[in-house]
């Protein structure tokens, strides 16, 4: 390499290399950080909007900027500062499409999603009305007892239970790496257990190990499983 490149010259295209991997190092725990920002403000904010959504569980109340009704009312078209609450509910996002008949949904752009007991931040969810399911694309989201997961998808498969494909639960924020479980599947129940498939244990990024199989609790209270790790700093302990 040398014999092609002066070793000056080496040296520099080294320091480009390198400044430039820290860069995107940087930028991409700063997209992280303002993710998780968002989540938080977004939790917060929830609780004031759970009053309008628990006003009627049984039916879908759309707000926005404008809506559009197609088809004799069937289909409603919202866009711009979309709002929807349905069965104690709360979806808003950029804009959205909710079809009466059938009662499948979607919005698009910004979406946040909180039924009280999670808060969920995606690219796009879709969602039924009938059905009371919902599946969140490229999602970020926790529980309200603080179990932090991530995925390309994440499905709502019922009260309380969450199905996330290629994706990451930790007990920590998302903004934090101090550990976290990155798997192919993740199937988990607020204040229960999760399993997953697939399983890489992460501490600051680096695998610690993999297993193709793991349980762990998922609750704030005590209970029998993996006791979730945690890194720290000591003179004493080294």
């Amino acid at each position: 390499l040398t014999s092609l490149i002066p070793v000056p010259g080496f040296f520099l295209v080294a320091g480009i290399v390198a400044m430039t991997f820290l860069y995107h190092k940087a930028m991409g725990q700063e997209e992280i950080i303002k993710t998780e920002g968002m989540l938080q403000e977004k939790k917060s904010g929830a609780h004031t909007q759970s009053k309008r959504a628990q006003a009627d569980k049984n039916a879908a109340a759309i707000n926005a900027d404008r809506i559009i009704h197609e088809g004799d009312g069937e289909v409603s078209r919202a866009l711009g500062d979309v709002e929807i609450t349905y069965q104690g509910k709360t979806i808003t996002g950029d804009e959205g499409q909710i079809n009466h008949e059938t009662g499948d949904g979607y919005v698009n752009g910004n979406v946040f999603f909180t039924d009280q007991r999670s808060y969920v931040i995606a690219d796009r969810i879709k969602f039924n009305l009938k059905t009371d399911k919902e599946t969140c694309y490229n999602a970020k989201g926790s529980t309200v007892n603080d179990f932090y997961f991530s995925g390309e998808k994440i499905e709502r498969a019922e009260e309380d239970r969450y199905i996330v494909n290629n994706g990451t639960c930790s007990t920590c924020p998302h903004s934090q790496k101090s550990w976290r479980f990155d798997a192919d599947e993740i199937d988990f129940t607020v204040e229960g257990y999760a399993f997953m498939k697939g399983v890489t244990l992460r501490a600051r990024d680096i695998p610690v190990i993999y297993l193709p199989y793991l349980i762990v609790p998922t609750k704030t209270k005590r209970a029998t499983g993996f006791l979730t790790p945690y890194v720290v700093q000591s003179t004493r302990l080294a």
